[in-house]
């Protein structure tokens, strides 16, 4: 006995997962806004690893990079920052397997 709509699932199962994988990526960083009566200053969270062609920059992020009249990183913005941070991140920043991230939280989390 032949199920048609075995094969007319299979094939809108294909299509919402194209279709899923060919929409555009967003995510925008927390950013705050800090103002007195003569200055401003945004502070954003800041984003270290992105996968390529994420779009990530709120329109507000942007007018406010365009307009500034100084922009602070927390490192130095050049190769040679880059190339140590990605160094310590490599030999620091990644726990062993049988090691638990909520383990190291002061007080340490419990398991819900």
């Amino acid at each position: 006995m032949r199920r048609p709509w075995r094969a007319v699932a299979a094939l809108l199962a294909g299509l919402l997962a194209a279709l899923s994988l060919s929409a555009a990526a967003a995510a925008e960083p927390p950013m705050w806004v800090v103002r007195d009566r003569n200055s401003e200053v945004v502070l954003f969270g800041s984003v270290h690893v992105l996968p390529p062609g994420l779009a990530w920059e709120p329109p507000a992020l942007k007018r406010a990079i365009a307009s500034a009249d100084d922009i602070w990183f927390e490192l130095p913005s050049d190769p040679a920052t880059e190339i140590d941070t990605a160094q310590l991140a490599t030999q620091l920043g990644v726990l062993a397997p049988e090691r638990l991230c909520r383990t190291h939280a002061n007080p340490p989390l419990l398991d819900s």
